[in-house]
């Protein structure tokens, strides 16, 4: 899957080429060389491998429902970055991808730079997909949220 980063001033200093994203993140992980789940959690692609997993949670989420949601990435030419943003007439879910069990508000960076960048209103809802067994508020309009099972909050 190509996910196009997200863009509404063409002179600013975004970055402007595409992600690519392989749907099995098994068959990635088996490409990549890796023979077990040991030796993949001990490796740093492991939180790629896991953006991968969400992104395509939500791209599932949607394809089932019949639907085609404006998805994207965020990314500025100095490193702040949200995963992905599912818009909404205008105002997006912005979801950031984080292989943790127990994130904390220094995985919001992204989320609050995009605010900086577009105002606090460009935010419906703020997640950090993540390990979490439950939803836990990491700010008045962002949560961690287990990322596995994220579609209960994208509606």
């Amino acid at each position: 899957m190509l996910l196009e980063p997200y863009h509404r001033n063409l002179g600013k200093r975004l970055v402007k080429s595409p992600k690519l994203y392989m749907a099995d993140t098994g068959l990635a992980a088996f490409l990549m060389g890796f023979e077990s789940g040991e030796g993949l959690l001990r490796h740093p692609v492991i939180g790629a491998l896991w953006e991968t997993h969400v992104v395509m949670q939500i791209v599932k989420h949607f394809a089932s429902k019949g639907k085609t949601v404006p998805l994207w990435f965020w990314r500025t030419g100095q490193g702040a970055e949200v995963d992905l943003l599912v818009e909404h007439g205008g105002r997006f879910v912005a979801i950031e991808a984080e292989f943790s069990e127990a994130p904390d508000e220094t995985a919001l960076k992204g989320l609050d730079d995009l605010q900086k960048s577009y105002g606090e209103d460009c935010l419906i809802a703020g997640y950090i997909a993540s390990r979490t067994q439950r939803s836990y508020p990491l700010s008045d309009k962002l949560l961690a949220a287990p990322g596995s099972f994220i579609d209960p909050f994208l509606e």
